[in-house]
């Protein structure tokens, strides 16, 4: 019985590990609640298999005097696992507007059955301690099979919804790492749900006189543990992916996405609409860059009508006295032209006047070949905020 304990608590200690990491970084922001979330889950992963071994299990039943409560607790961090979880991916995926309420309704879902697993467990008699065959053992008893089937039930329905959604964003996220932990969680949701498959059909076996009880002892067991290692190394390899993929590329994708700030912070004020209503995991730089560069090249198509072909002449202009280089020139005749257009759509929006002619919109700048999507925007970025592009963008008689 001691040597089964070990390998639970082996297979506890990464997990507790992790969520270690995760509460240190919760203590700089306690009220994000999906970092309170991703803790709930990490949480919930760790003291399963710690609780769940026959050592742990019988300590907590003679701490108590109450044969099988141990049982009662583990089930409980199962559902409390199964809400968290849920709520982690309303989180992600809903917009801000909603996540709140979706979330408090999968919370309040499952506190019912929590309660519900109460009364049927104090309801029920199972006066023979089973620390590892609870649910066959007791499969006829009245109110503890329900219990059993209470949870069982709860648990692969959150598993299955979790593993669901996880796999349809998995097929929708633009960064690689981000896919590879969303498909983890979903194997490990899938393997949770195996657990409670397992477990019901060793409990019906039981009903119908046969005997699957390795189903309940061997693979059940099997299937919660593997559940919880892919689930928790899902959840940390997005915040992980900086170091396996290198310094330098996490730091290059963190400056990117700093110095566009300005350019897309301009964008999106004056057309709010390029902003995506899903929340992007806090953890993901890389994927928040893919998203702010998609925002920016739609507000680049919103406003683009708006530009001034004597704006691109002026900043052409003033680019080659300021000695820059093409590639420097290109961004700055870019930069003015938004920054061109984004004044006249605030000068419409705050009634200017409609007399004059409406400009010839320009051509599209040239990107400089070479140049990535994010050294080009950067550049353009740059320039948004420079002295040539500010120039060029004043309203001139003549070009």
């Amino acid at each position: 019985m001691m040597e089964r304990s070990v390998g639970y608590w082996a297979c506890a200690v990464p997990l507790w590990l992790v969520f270690a990491s995760k509460a240190i970084e919760l203590t700089r922001a306690w009220h994000d609640p999906m970092r309170r979330a991703v803790c709930a889950t990490l949480l919930s992963c760790a003291a399963i298999p710690t609780l769940t071994a026959p050592a742990a299990m019988g300590a907590v039943n003679d701490l108590s005097g109450v044969p099988n409560l141990g049982i009662f607790v583990v089930f409980s961090l199962g559902i409390t696992l199964a809400a968290s979880v849920q709520v982690l991916v309303v989180y992600w995926q809903e917009p801000d507007g909603q996540s709140a309420v979706v979330a408090r309704r999968w919370i309040a879902g499952y506190g019912g059955v929590l309660l519900g697993m109460s009364g049927l467990f104090w309801a029920g008699e199972a006066p023979v301690e089973r620390r590892t065959d609870f649910e066959t053992f007791y499969a006829d008893t009245p109110y503890i099979s329900e219990f059993v089937l209470l949870y069982l039930t709860a648990q692969a329905v959150a598993m299955v919804s979790v593993s669901r959604r996880c796999l349809r964003w998995a097929r929708l996220a633009g960064d690689p790492w981000l896919r590879r932990g969303l498909r983890l969680i979903a194997t490990g949701a899938a393997f949770g749900a195996g657990m409670s498959v397992a477990r019901g059909l060793a409990m019906a076996a039981r009903w119908l006189g046969g005997n699957w009880d390795v189903l309940n002892t061997r693979v059940s067991v099997l299937c919660t543990l593997l559940g919880l290692l892919l689930g928790v190394l899902g959840f940390a390899l997005p915040a992980w992916a900086g170091h396996l993929v290198g310094p330098r590329e996490a730091l290059r994708s963190y400056r990117g996405y700093r110095e566009l700030y300005p350019l897309w912070n301009a964008l999106r004020t004056a057309v709010p609409t390029i902003v995506l209503p899903a929340r992007i995991p806090w953890w993901s730089v890389q994927l928040r860059l893919t998203r702010r560069l998609a925002e920016i090249n739609d507000g680049r198509l919103v406003v683009w009508p708006l530009t001034d072909q004597r704006v691109a002449l002026r900043a052409r202009r003033l680019g080659r006295q300021a000695g820059l280089s093409a590639a420097e020139q290109s961004a700055a005749v870019e930069a003015a032209l938004l920054k061109g257009a984004l004044d006249a759509r605030r000068a419409g929006a705050d009634g200017g006047s409609a007399k004059e002619p409406p400009p010839e919109p320009a051509d599209p700048v040239a990107v400089p070949g070479g140049l990535s999507e994010l050294e080009w925007l950067t550049l353009v970025g740059r320039a948004f905020a420079g002295a040539v592009a500010t120039a060029a963008a004043l309203p001139r008689s003549t070009a």
